[in-house]
């Protein structure tokens, strides 16, 4: 990732700081508000059009709703909040029908009720193909540094014991209570570990071409590593997705594990995309909880979430997104 070294950023923190509320927006901020602008003036349209609900008294829905507000609000200019209040919806809700289990086993069970109902209809496995599809490479990179910066080439994947425990743990077992729920995923990292491993000082070879191996498992539901056949399938992807890279995202930012996501010398447009990008998940998911698809709404539900990816699409492009 390129490092802006004509920027004082520690100097521009404090500069914001002393000149606030009149402060100047840092200079990545002032690139995605141009490009939201660019959008705009070109489409003549908003860069995301959320559903129309339907009116009930629940009141789990409607407090999810409240956040899913306080998320639009804030979209325009800060992708990586929305992100946050919609992972709170999500949490909130699941838990007014999981009770008394942890977000580990409830975002587990979010990912197979979702392969197991609303996977039922082809329209919805369309939008998560489309989805995937326009998955940002900074996104498959975030997931694959997750898993492999930590690696320990010595032990198995599911005896890793860095700061990567966690999330092998929340990808590959179930319930709690340590059993492997599909070994052939996992071998499938275990010989990702082995060929690309985890080395800046080869990146090219290593980190970036391990990214685009995250990109092909989204996006096939077969990988070939050395004459070895790993067969993939839309639980294996939407797990990967959803308690591996959103979880994951929301633990970074709820415990303060890096610096602020666009105050920083690394930020660029690329970390919008990624943002921006489980906030569209996020979207997908949550409406499907609290809305579940059936024969009445699934036209409605796909033409809406199609319809964002699409303007998702448009705004970041090819310069962000390789496709």
């Amino acid at each position: 990732m390129a490092v802006n070294t004509n920027i004082d950023y520690k100097k521009l923190r404090i500069d914001y700081i002393s000149s606030w509320p009149n402060s100047n927006k840092f200079p990545v901020e002032v690139k995605y508000t141009q490009l939201i602008n660019s959008y705009k003036d070109k489409s003549l349209d908003v860069i995301f059009k959320p559903l129309k609900y339907p009116y009930t008294n629940d009141i789990h829905y409607n407090i999810a709703l409240s956040f899913m507000i306080d998320a639009l609000d804030v979209l325009n200019e800060h992708p990586n909040f929305s992100f946050d209040f919609l992972f709170i919806a999500i949490d909130t809700y699941s838990d007014s029908i999981y009770s008394n289990i942890n977000i580990t086993e409830r975002l587990q069970i979010i990912s197979d009720s979702c392969i197991n109902n609303s996977f039922s209809y082809p329209g919805i496995q369309n939008v998560f193909n489309l989805l995937y599809k326009y998955m940002p490479n900074s996104t498959c990179q975030f997931l694959y540094s997750c898993i492999f910066e930590s690696y320990n080439m010595t032990n198995d994947i599911m005896q890793q014991n860095g700061v990567n425990k966690q999330i092998i743990g929340r990808i590959f077992k179930r319930n709690s209570g340590g059993v492997v729920y599909n070994q052939n995923f996992a071998d499938l990292f275990s010989k990702i570990a082995l060929k690309y491993g985890y080395d800046y000082n080869n990146y090219s070879n290593s980190i970036r071409k391990g990214s685009r191996l995250i990109y092909q498992i989204f996006n096939k539901s077969l990988i070939n590593i050395d004459n070895n056949n790993y067969s993939i399938t839309d639980g294996n992807k939407l797990t990967l997705l959803i308690c591996g890279i959103l979880y994951t995202m929301r633990n970074d930012s709820m415990h303060g594990d890096g610096i602020s996501s666009f105050k920083s010398s690394l930020a660029g447009l690329k970390t919008y995309a990624h943002n921006y990008y489980c906030f569209l998940c996020e979207y997908i998911i949550l409406t499907l909880l609290i809305y579940p698809v059936d024969t009445t709404n699934e036209q409605i539900l796909c033409n809406n979430f199609s319809d964002n990816i699409k303007r998702y699409h448009d705004i970041f492009k090819n310069k962000i997104i390789k496709e």
